[in-house]
């Protein structure tokens, strides 16, 4: 965990969007502590199990929130 959060920060991005629920569990205070992760509107179900319109919706969501010059 350590190691993802490392390379998380050394990485410098403008946004961290996290999918499925066990993700954040284990990632999201961690996250939240390296100062990369607001934790009350950066998760997204996973689109399996009939998620998968929830899952467009905040992702695009999430998405639209990144600076235009970093988006895809």
């Amino acid at each position: 965990m350590n190691g993802c959060v490392a390379l998380a920060v050394a990485l410098k991005p403008d946004g961290i969007t996290l999918v499925k629920k066990n993700v954040i569990q284990l990632l999201g205070r961690p996250l939240s502590s390296a100062g990369l992760l607001d934790l009350h509107d950066k998760f997204v179900p996973f689109p399996g199990s009939g998620q998968r319109i929830r899952f467009r919706e905040q992702f695009t969501a999430a998405y639209s929130k990144l600076p235009a010059s970093r988006a895809l």
